[in-house]
């Protein structure tokens, strides 16, 4: 798909990020000076240079009787071996003690701290750290040019703790481009604990309150939740939502759904994710070529293929004549050549399923 991952923001938190954040909550607030004459420290120090390229946030820096020491705090137990770190840290914390050189301090090294053993961890600057550094920040550039992500990683035992393993697809991906001839791992979804939020009342009023949502029905709190126990805000007929209860669901990537006061779907509110600027142009060029059928015809075969697993699983012994109408329209549009015959195969599909959901 063009359009690169992180350009789309795609992001999920599992337990191994949620215990980093929480690790990192009294480091993430910006506290201290180092302008201050003899010892100090802060927190929260963001340093750049455009000479390097980078910008950096380092979780908290001290400075002892002339030199400067960054201290990052990483999740987890350090590494066995000389260097208690992985490669990606490493180049992490020689980036901050770059930075910190140039901007004047004297950083003879960098400390690691780990919360799960409370105990810090020396770690040595590279003495070629620039010349590795301006070949990573080269590398990574020309990743993020490019309009599509670099290939997932081939059997990495890496990838099924990664949070992002249900986005990436890194076995399946590698398996459909023939990188990898294994069967994929299996994955395990997880349930999510977040609950949705129904407001229903015509005089209720959603407003924000110190992180959490707050139900009001004429004037009088009816309930209170949490922001990150809330999976998505359903508003029906008249209740409203504040600007300010708005735009903190929009920050948290909580949806509100807007339905009628009986209960039809009118829209929703989502965050606006990432730009999208590769993939609205790769869309310009592809409908500007005019050979567009390849992909409507994968679209919308991809899109049957769906609805008859869905039939199979949830439909029961009544699905049985749908489930073969939609096989053999799936046949019919893997062979289509044309948009309009593309479209009536989508628009019977669609027959076949609302005709059953009706029956039922």
């Amino acid at each position: 798909m063009p359009g690169s991952k992180w350009e789309a923001r795609a992001f999920t938190d599992n337990l191994d990020t949620a215990e980093g954040s929480d690790a990192h909550r009294r480091v993430d607030q910006e506290r201290g000076a180092l302008d201050a004459e003899g010892d100090a420290q802060t927190t929260s120090l963001t340093l750049s240079s455009e000479r390097l390229g980078v910008i950096a946030r380092i979780d908290r820096v001290e400075r002892r009787g002339g030199e400067t020491v960054p201290v990052e705090t990483k999740h987890g137990r350090p590494r066995r071996g000389a260097v208690p770190v992985w490669p990606p840290e490493l180049a992490q914390i020689a980036i901050q003690a770059l930075l910190l050189r140039e901007h004047g301090y004297t950083v003879p090294h960098a400390d690691v701290y780990f919360p799960e053993t409370r105990g810090r961890e020396r770690v040595e600057i590279p003495p070629d750290a620039e010349t590795w550094v301006t070949r990573l920040v080269a590398e990574i550039r020309k990743n993020a040019a490019h309009p599509t992500p670099p290939a997932p990683l081939i059997d990495s035992p890496k990838c099924p703790r990664c949070s992002l393993v249900g986005i990436c697809l890194p076995d399946e991906t590698n398996l459909l481009a023939k990188r990898a001839t294994s069967a994929p791992r299996r994955l395990i979804a997880r349930d999510d604990p977040r609950r949705p939020l129904y407001v229903m009342s015509p005089a209720a009023i959603v407003r924000k309150r110190a992180g959490r949502l707050v139900l009001e029905v004429e004037r009088e709190e009816q309930t209170s939740v949490r922001m990150l126990d809330v999976a998505h805000v359903a508003v029906f007929g008249n209740a409203m939502v504040t600007a300010a209860a708005m735009r903190a669901c929009l920050e948290e990537d909580i949806p509100i759904l807007w339905f009628s006061s009986g209960g039809w779907f009118a829209g929703y509110s989502i965050a606006h994710g990432g730009s999208w600027v590769a993939r609205r142009i790769a869309q310009v060029e592809q409908a500007r070529s005019g050979d567009s059928t390849a992909l409507a015809r994968a679209f919308i075969v991809g899109k049957i293929r769906n609805q008859r697993t869905l039939l199979r699983r949830l439909g029961g012994g009544g699905a049985t004549v749908a489930v073969g109408q939609l096989a053999g329209l799936i046949t019919r549009g893997e062979s289509a050549d044309s948009l309009g015959e593309l479209l009536g195969v989508e628009g019977t599909s669609a027959a076949c399923t609302s005709a059953l959901c009706q029956l039922r």
